[in-house]
Parts: C-alpha cells; structure tokens; sequence
C-alpha cells in the first residue's frame, strides 16, 4: 500500500533468486570522484545481496506520448517515469529501513539486479518475445523498478496470461526489430 501511495502504479512481491543479481556494479555514478562521506557502491564491486525477496515496483507511460518517438517529448516521458521509479523505490527502501530491516532500491543507475525476471517472479507480468515485461495491467507500457529486502513478506505467485503462447504465434516483434535481434 505504501509503495502505491508513493506512485507505484503496479506493486507485487516475489522471492530473489540469486540468479537475477548482478556480480559486478556495471555503470560508473554520476560523478569522476566520489564527493566526501560517498559510501555507495563504484564501478566494478562485487554485488552482495542477501535479501530473500524483491518487492517489483511499475510504472506506467503516457502512450500517447510514447507514439510521438523519436521526439524529445518522449525522451522527456521516459526520464519522467524512471525519475519517479528511483524516487519510489529510494522512499520505499528507506522506510524499510527505517522499520529495522535491510532494504537496497533497484532502479536506472543503480540497479544490482535484473528487473525484468524479478518481476515475472514476483507475478507482475510475463515475458514477451521481445525481451519486455507484458502485464495484465499495462502491457509493456511501463519501466521498472524494485526494492530488495530481508523484510518477511508474502509472495506473489507467478501469473501465466498466455503471453508464450500468443508470441510464438504473432512474431510481430521479430519481423519489425531493424536489427534482427529478435528471432522469428
């Protein structure tokens, strides 16, 4: 409920598996040196998380928006959701926190973790063809971002909303990519 009354368009709960955890931090931070008192992660640590689940956070997108791409206007859409992401995931990690527990936000910058299968995990959406998570919801009309915690919780369990079986038939994806990184 909190995640939802910070912004969480889509909230739901499922276990880590180690799996979807990054090794390694992969994006060098904002800035050249670390300012003084600096005591998150730098580029190449190691990745430890020993939280046994993941709260998966989604937002949606202005489609409309989105249909005007490329356009600065759906660049700023972007940056709108995944600075609302960060934001919700920072508030709702602290509160965590702040409850007693260890709690680390996921989002642009600073993911340690796939957000993706997280999600599928935790019952948000499937997996399409193209690599997007597919929710009942908002479709892939939406971007991610997740808290991980030591917090008992309750799971949710997986959904299956026939997106495998719908994508091994349509292959629309996969005959539009430019590159051809999808296969038919």
């Amino acid at each position: 409920r909190l995640a939802r009354r910070f912004g969480a368009d889509l909230v739901r709960v499922g276990p880590l598996r180690p799996e979807w955890v990054y090794s390694h931090r992969g994006v060098r931070p904002f800035f050249d040196q670390a300012p003084v008192g600096y005591t998150g992660e730098q580029w190449g640590d190691e990745i430890s998380l020993p939280h046994p689940y993941a709260i998966s956070l989604g937002f949606a997108q202005r489609a409309d928006v989105l249909r005007t791409s490329p356009s600065p206007a759906s660049d700023l859409e972007v940056g709108r959701v995944y600075s609302k992401s960060a934001l919700v995931a920072v508030q709702l990690a602290r509160f965590i926190r702040e409850l007693g527990y260890s709690a680390r936000a996921h989002h642009v910058y600073n993911y340690g973790v796939l957000v993706v299968p997280v999600a599928v995990d935790a019952g948000m959406g499937e997996l399409g063809r193209c690599g997007f998570l597919i929710t009942k919801e908002l479709g892939a009309n939406l971007r991610l971002s997740c808290v991980t915690t030591d917090l008992p919780l309750r799971v949710d369990p997986p959904v299956d909303l026939g997106i495998q079986d719908f994508c091994r038939i349509c292959k629309k994806c996969a005959r539009a990519c430019p590159s051809r990184a999808i296969s038919p």
